[in-house]
Order: structure tokens, then sequence, then C-alpha cells
């Protein structure tokens, strides 16, 4: 088995703009707040020799101040949160520096997993399948996100969700046989 990665235009509507940027913000802030936590502890560190384990906890992030992150889906805090693990692993195994901040514009992405999205094949008129990706969750919906699909492709865990330039785009990984 190989694995294939495609990337293809998205079309959201403005709503779906909107609320993507949210995620997109709230998943930057936690990751920020990650970094942030992680510097600290290495302050502790340095002057007392006290010892903290690196861990996934997010949800001590959720204050009053940033109660806006309760309307962004858990799932979405929950993989900023990994990212930000998998990148301080990837430190200590000294094959990647120590995470940095993440800054607005740079790279603008989310990570959605399959909880969030579900493709969906629909027939057209002429009878060429067309397939529909809908993402959210039963409480936190953001519908139907159109995008052009300009080959096959199979079906994915997860997919990233990302905004360069006020271009939206739908990439991510399948497998495929050899």
């Amino acid at each position: 088995m190989a694995s294939c990665g495609v990337k293809f235009r998205a079309y959201p509507t403005i709503e779906q703009a909107n609320i993507l940027s949210q995620w997109i913000g709230c998943a930057r802030v936690i990751y920020n707040c990650k970094v942030s936590e992680d510097n600290q502890n290495y302050s502790v560190f340095k002057s007392t020799g006290e010892k903290s384990s690196a861990h996934q906890a997010y949800s001590h992030f959720k204050t009053e101040e940033r109660d806006w992150l309760n309307q962004c889906p858990s799932q979405i805090l929950r993989n900023a949160s990994s990212i930000w693990y998998t990148a301080k692993q990837r430190f200590f195994k000294g094959i990647a520096k120590n995470p940095r901040k993440k800054k607005k514009g740079i790279k603008d992405t989310v990570l959605l997993t399959n909880e969030l999205f579900k493709f969906n094949d629909e027939i057209s008129d002429n009878g060429v399948v067309l397939k529909k990706l809908t993402i959210g969750t039963k409480s936190k919906k953001l519908g139907i996100l159109k995008f052009k699909a300009h080959r096959e492709f199979g079906s994915p865990q997860q997919i990233v969700i990302g905004k360069k330039n006020d271009n939206w785009f739908v990439s991510f990984c399948y497998e495929v046989e050899n």
C-alpha cells in the first residue's frame, strides 16, 4: 500500500468561510497556549530543576476570557493539542526544532479528523458521480463545502482545510494499491 496526497480548491460560502476562520483561530490559540505553557515549564525547570511532563491536555485553556473556544468543536481543539504534542516529540527525538508560536496569516490551516467530515456521492442529471464534503458535528454544523475535485480520490482518515491569499483548499492523503 502506498499513500497518495491531493489538494483541491474549495469554495466556501461567506458564512462557512467565517466559521472556518474561527476554527483556524481556535486551533492556533490552543497550539500557542501549549507552546507558552511549555516555555513556562522550561523556565521553572531551569530555576528549580523540577521536571514536568509534556501532555496533550487543553481544557484548562477554556477560561471565561476565552469563552469563544466553546463555539469550536472540541475535536478541533484536541487535534491542535495533538499537533503540538507530536511536534514536541519530534523535538525530543532530535528530528525537528522546538515548537514555536504560530502567526496569523502564515499557514492558516485546521485539521479535521473523520468524526468531523464525510464524503458523500451524488449522481448528477447527466450520470456523473459528484463528491460532496459535509463538515461539522450534530451541534456545530458547517454544511456542505463545495470543492473542485480534478481527479479521483480515496477515502481519507483526516483532512486539512487551509486558507492562503483568500483562497481556500482541502488537502488529504489516502491509501492506494501499488
